[in-house]
């Protein structure tokens, strides 16, 4: 016998409601699962869906990826969900090396037990050894190369264990980078009932899946008050262009190498300098020189250069990871063009004249820091550092490029250094602070109301990671101007900087997080937000 309507067997309709209470209760139905418990008095308003949705996660998938804006305070979160699931256990952490005295200080200030280790310590394999239960692993992204001895001893040591991730910035430089964090906690096939056989293998095709909102929480609402961001550029002048055109001209001249890759990597490694400052470019130069001498030693002594030591040559180069996955040949070996020892000392002795010439660049700078605001200047070379702050003139700029600290030419503590820029105090304090991106990561200095991007890395992720040391809860500042500094054309196009940056700015989106994300899972929540409460 035919039915009519097949949903009047297995429905049965509830009370008559009005329009506007049946709209709500749908609109409320999509919200993610949420754990009901109470929630730490510490919290913000803001960072309770955060807190409830990943606890949601971690029991029904034991794995979560916290990816909440950078500065939204994402490690109150954490411990808020280690009080609640360990119950007075000590929680093991894996932060960087940087932050580990403050994570210390932070769960010692709320009464969570934890034991910190660093990702420098999980690379020897030295990983905390007295804790059971959650683990918590801030940065995550520093996890995202399943190649790696990091990772390798951490996956080991993970199995078994729920484990939170925290990382604002996931998705580096392919959407496999989200897929590879994730997989220290869940299996590959934690979304099979929404459809998704293979976490990686979906995300390795570049596919959007929806079910990542499952495991992925991410919540764009406002945790409490924290600055707004302007954006400006600052763009090279003729006589940067003028004389990055002859420097490139120079380096020209060098072969670098037969191998294209290693080529690549090389002449990378020269230009990337060449964009940071003139004595940037002699310090890589001289680096280079004692690689080819090194090179030649080593031939003489019957071995040849190895992956390894091209790598601590061009350590800068960490996140363009795709240059290293082309010079791996599977011998391991790299091949130098020795006849360079020659032409080398010809360019550097050009590069030295540059580097004591008036420098267009670093003017650009002293005009933008000539109103005196609170400025966080991000550099990618030590030898930047050191030329900004012997050169820039005016009261002496605070620095810190990870091994040293100082105030001008006196040398103190980082403690001391940072210190200055997270507090507004009415005792004196630098304007500026001059770092490499070792102060990229993490860091709250909230009394900085700019953020001068003096060299482009090469991911939008350390973008992002920069502007939160400043754009964070409790800064004093109703916003934070953001500059960027540009490359001069003839630079741009040889590193093609901007078009990298481009690239890898929309991936994060196509995984649904970040303002382009919305439209893969959180339309349900923001949804839920609009019209689940009027």
């Amino acid at each position: 016998m035919a039915v009519a309507d097949p949903l009047r067997l297995s429905l049965v309709p509830g009370a008559a409601a009005a329009p506007a209470a049946v709209a709500r209760a749908l609109a409320q139905s999509l919200l993610p699962v949420e754990h009901a418990g109470p929630a730490p008095d510490w919290l913000m308003p803001g960072q309770l869906r955060s807190f409830r949705r990943a606890i949601a996660a971690l029991e029904r998938h034991r794995g979560a990826l916290l990816a909440d804006p950078v500065g939204s305070g994402k490690t109150y979160v954490a411990l808020a969900i280690a009080a609640t699931l360990q119950r007075g256990r000590t929680t093991a952490c894996l932060v960087p090396a940087a932050l580990t005295a403050q994570w210390r200080d932070v769960a010692a200030r709320l009464g969570v037990p934890l034991e910190v280790g660093s990702h420098q310590q999980a690379s020897r394999n030295k990983l905390p050894g007295s804790t059971h239960g959650l683990v918590i692993v801030d940065e995550s992204h520093h996890y995202r190369n399943p190649h790696t001895r990091r990772y390798e001893h951490a996956a080991r040591w993970l199995l078994g264990r729920p484990v939170l991730l925290l990382s604002a910035t996931p998705v580096v430089n392919t959407m496999e980078d989200l897929a590879h964090q994730l997989l220290l906690g869940v299996r590959d096939d934690a979304l099979r009932t929404d459809g998704v056989v293979s976490l990686l293998a979906t995300l390795a095709s570049g596919v959007s899946v929806a079910a990542l909102g499952g495991l992925v929480i991410e919540d764009s609402a406002t945790a409490g008050p924290r600055p707004l961001r302007t954006s400006t550029v600052s763009l090279a002048d003729p006589q940067e262009n003028t004389l990055a055109i002859r420097m490139l001209e120079c380096l020209g001249t060098l072969r670098l190498s037969t191998h294209p890759p290693t080529a690549a990597v090389v002449r990378s490694v020269l230009q990337r300098a060449l964009t940071s400052s003139p004595a940037a470019l002699v310090g890589a130069l001289r680096r280079y020189r004692g690689l080819l001498l090194h090179a030649r030693d080593a031939r003489e002594a019957g071995r040849e250069l190895t992956r390894a030591e091209l790598r601590a040559f061009s350590g800068q180069l960490d996140d363009q990871l795709v240059l290293w996955e082309l010079l791996d040949d599977g011998t391991g070996r790299i091949e130098l063009a020795l006849e360079d020892l020659d032409a080398v000392a010809g360019v550097l002795a050009d590069a030295a004249l540059a580097a004591q010439a008036v420098d267009p660049k670093m003017e650009r700078l002293r005009r933008i820091l000539s109103d005196e605001t609170p400025t966080l200047v991000f550099v990618t070379r030590r030898e930047t550092v050191r030329h900004l702050r012997e050169r820039l003139g005016g009261p002496p700029i605070a620095w810190c490029t990870g091994e040293r600290a100082g105030l001008g030419h006196a040398p103190c503590s980082r403690a001391m250094v940072l210190g200055w820029f997270r507090e507004t105090s009415a005792a004196p304090a630098p304007r500026c602070l001059v770092v490499t991106d070792v102060a990229a990561e993490g860091l709250d200095l909230r009394r900085a109301a700019r953020v001068v991007h003096y060299d482009l890395p090469w991911t939008a992720t350390r973008l992002e990671q920069r502007e939160g040391r400043a754009v964070r809860l409790g800064s004093g500042h109703d916003q934070v101007e953001v500059v960027r500094f540009l490359p001069p054309p003839a630079l741009d196009a040889a590193l093609r900087l901007g078009e990298h940056l481009a690239r890898k700015a929309a991936l994060p989106g196509r995984t649904g997080l970040g303002a382009e994300g919305l439209r893969l899972w959180r339309w349900r929540a923001a949804l839920a937000d609009r019209l689940g409460r009027g």
